[in-house]
């Protein structure tokens, strides 16, 4: 299928456009200059386009047969539409042409009297009388008038005919104008979706409506249409073009309702999350009034003025920022409280076993990477999870707790874990599950079914990993992954665990 048009391309120094890019598929989907070569790669690269690849007119018989053999039918209806279509003549191109029977009208002439005879010496010998004159000129003036009616005829005629070519264009071009405004909406609802976490939303259920508006558009299939001959058969061509331009602009004004929801719906929780921080951190610096030191305490109110002042310009940070500028205010502010136990109770302690890496010691690691929803159960349960690089721990985030659980263990869980109190609640703390809760303790975590990520990987969804190296964070809890295993710790009493398969270490 045209294997060495790349190769050539790269010896002539051109570069094959990126088709992993649905608008630029799309759009040389809709060129009928798109080369056979060009439709191969779209195919491979976007199987929403193959029924628009099917009716290309470049498209070449083996790559017809390889798109009927792929089990979508909707592309093989467009295989059988393209092959019942082959050969078929074209409809003439409208013309005018003259009613049966249609014949010039004779020529006017003057007939003379019967007997008539010209006088002597009227024209001599071998001349035009006067009246045969009159009537070649008379002849010749009708002869004149027919042929401009004929021209007028074959002038005008076809535009009538096919009067509603402006319109088509018009039509056509009003079609590829809102193709481009729907990639370029459902680039921009991808991104919010990639860079969206689910607990930093104060209505989770809006990202899953935009994950599903954007499948429904990716699934548009776009139609292509040649204009056609004759005035009725391009007023049907005009208001299927319409309808069309009507579907694709209803699809892009959903993708930005939505993505707008998503983000309204996000800086709702990022303003109610620093607002609360900014309260809890004033109560803070009241009790702290006469026991910590003056530095201490104006350190804290500049954090706190700093966080309301982020607070009030919220409304103007760039969606895809405000997450960011709001953890951050409060992570200042609690940096700031953490301070103030210098000079009353003493600082959390951090005695982390040989092996663990120091970092848990500190605060929130920076440059952690965002852990996206993961969504099974028949995309009905959506969970935080991740995989650890050698693909034998898989952690999850609740809202109680970050729990990892370790597959193939060779370790038996520690008594003391099996004391908390979600174990003795349920008395059933048998698997290597170990969990970090919310009050920053650990313990083992009770578990009769499977963990969610083994459920999703059951179900073929493929779960992120954490490269070695990468770290996460979920709320004040923060993870490491490692090639010798996870390691999650909280960044407030540098409580925590480091787990694999074959050891288990705690905190």
């Amino acid at each position: 299928m045209d294997s060495d048009v790349p190769s050539l391309r790269n010896l002539l120094g051109e570069t094959m456009p990126d088709y992993t890019n649905w608008a630029i598929a799309n759009q040389a989907v809709m060129n009928p200059a798109t080369t056979a070569a060009d439709l191969t790669q779209i195919a491979n690269a976007q199987p929403s386009l193959r029924a628009a690849v099917a009716a290309h007119p470049a498209a070449h018989p083996a790559l017809l047969d390889w798109l009927a053999h792929q089990g979508d039918p909707a592309v093989a209806a467009a295989v059988a539409a393209r092959s019942q279509g082959a050969g078929q003549p074209s409809a003439p191109a409208p013309g005018f042409a003259p009613s049966p029977g249609f014949a010039p009208a004779p020529t006017p002439g003057f007939a003379p009297a019967p007997g008539y005879a010209p006088p002597s010496g009227a024209g001599g010998s071998g001349g035009m009388s006067r009246n045969m004159m009159v009537g070649l000129i008379v002849g010749g003036v009708a002869l004149i008038v027919a042929i401009a009616l004929i021209l007028v005829f074959a002038v005008f005629l076809p535009r009538s005919n096919n009067g509603g070519s402006a319109d088509f264009d018009s039509a056509q071009a009003n079609y590829t104008q809102a193709q481009t405004a729907l990639a370029s909406a459902l680039s921009n609802a991808k991104y919010v979706v990639q860079r969206t976490v689910e607990t930093q939303l104060d209505n989770p259920s809006l990202l899953k409506k935009l994950q599903s508006t954007i499948t429904t558009a990716e699934g548009y299939s776009p139609v292509e249409l040649k204009q056609a001959s004759g005035k009725s058969a391009v007023k049907a061509q005009v208001a299927q073009l319409q309808a069309e331009t009507s579907t694709v602009n209803t699809l892009k004004s959903n993708l930005d309702s939505d993505a707008k929801a998503v983000e309204a719906s996000q800086l709702s929780w990022a303003k109610k999350t620093l607002s609360d921080a900014i309260a809890e951190a004033k109560s803070t610096y009241d009790k702290w009034q006469g026991e910590a030191s003056a530095e201490a305490l104006a350190n804290l109110q500049a954090a706190i003025d700093a966080a309301q002042a982020t607070l009030d310009g919220l409304d103007k940070v760039t969606p895809a920022d405000v997450p960011g500028a709001a953890l951050d205010a409060v992570s200042a502010m609690l940096e700031a409280e953490l301070a103030l136990y210098g000079t009353g109770p003493e600082t959390p302690s951090c005695n982390v076993p040989t092996g663990v890496d120091p970092m848990v010691c500190g605060g929130e690691p920076p440059g952690t990477v965002m852990i996206p929803m993961t969504y099974w159960g028949g995309g009905d349960i959506g969970t935080q999870m991740f995989m650890s690089p050698a693909g034998d721990v898989g952690c999850m985030n609740f809202p109680d707790r970050v729990e990892c659980d370790a597959s193939g263990a060779t370790w038996q869980m520690p008594a003391p874990l099996l004391q908390s109190q979600a174990c003795v609640e349920s008395q059933n703390c048998g698997s290597p599950a170990v969990a970090l809760t919310n009050d920053g303790s650990v313990g083992a975590w009770p578990r009769s079914d499977v963990p969610d990520y083994a459920a999703a990987q059951g179900e073929g969804v493929r779960v992120p990993v954490l490269a070695a190296g990468q770290t996460t964070a979920f709320g004040s809890v923060a993870c490491l992954a490692e090639v010798s295993g996870v390691t999650c710790w909280d960044t407030n009493t540098h409580h925590g665990f480091k787990i694999s398969s074959s050891s288990l270490l705690y905190w």
